[in-house]
């Protein structure tokens, strides 16, 4: 300040933004693409000279119908990490321009998630969780500050090389004959989109299921203007249901 007015240095402007670029924490754009490729277990594919698409692509194995751009391996392990580890998070929320991919990326992760829980529920070791099973990789988070006990452990997160996947401790102790939405591997999927868009999200669903276990069960017709818990809920008596993708417009 100088008499009471401030003084505007471009030299120090330019500095003071630059540090702020550089500290930002913005973990969509500076996520570890070479992490997102590991754990989501992804390959990449050899462009094709007729690709319209420019850009390196990978496919992920358990969604062998759909070629993902990198940023979409980046979104989907973005949100995905968080669906894991994440035990409060009430969801997540993909914006972007029209065109680039918001649908691909959204019910892919669904279906990831719903493959992770199935696993979870099984015992079964899960890449994202660097090939451990679940009790193996709360192992691991528990080790990486041995020398800590108890609450203390909370206040160093941010350093921890593992992380404790509380959704998924969540999945698993809910008893089995007890429905709890946001910690069950039986929650179906609901894509409800405006009318007008409802058909390409329909293609695009089907082109994401292609190979896998999954079905699409679109609902936005004029016989489904009425539905009711009874069209959507999973339960214990009708397992095959949580494979199902149901697709609603806003209109039904």
């Amino acid at each position: 300040m100088e008499d009471g007015e401030g003084l505007l240095d471009p030299v120090n402007t330019r500095s003071v933004l630059n540090t702020l670029l550089s500290t930002i924490n913005n973990e969509f754009e500076h996520e570890c693409l070479d992490e997102a490729v590991r754990l989501l277990n992804a390959h990449p594919i050899h462009q094709s000279t007729d690709d319209c698409v420019p850009g390196h692509k990978y496919s992920i194995p358990v969604l062998p119908g759909t070629k993902f751009l990198a940023r979409h391996v980046q979104a989907i392990w973005f949100i995905v990490r968080r669906c894991v580890w994440e035990a409060d998070l009430p969801g997540t929320l993909v914006a972007d321009e029209m065109g680039l991919g918001k649908t691909s990326t959204s019910v892919a992760v669904a279906m990831l998630c719903q493959l992770v829980t199935e696993k979870v529920v099984m015992g079964l070791p899960l890449s994202i969780l660097w090939g451990n099973t679940l009790e193996e990789c709360v192992i691991l988070a528990h080790d990486d500050f041995p020398s800590i006990v108890g609450e203390e452990r909370e206040w160093y997160q941010l350093q921890r090389l593992h992380f404790v996947p509380r959704r998924l401790l969540a999945i698993q102790a809910t008893p089995p004959h007890w429905y709890l939405a946001h910690v069950t591997a039986l929650e179906p999927i609901l894509v409800v989109t405006i009318p007008g868009v409802a058909e390409t999200f329909k293609t695009v669903i089907d082109k994401i299921i292609s190979g896998t276990k999954f079905n699409l069960v679109h609902l936005f017709h004029d016989e489904n203007a009425n539905l009711t818990d009874e069209d959507l809920n999973t339960t214990i008596d009708g397992l095959e249901n949580r494979w199902n993708i149901h697709l609603l417009s806003s209109d039904t």
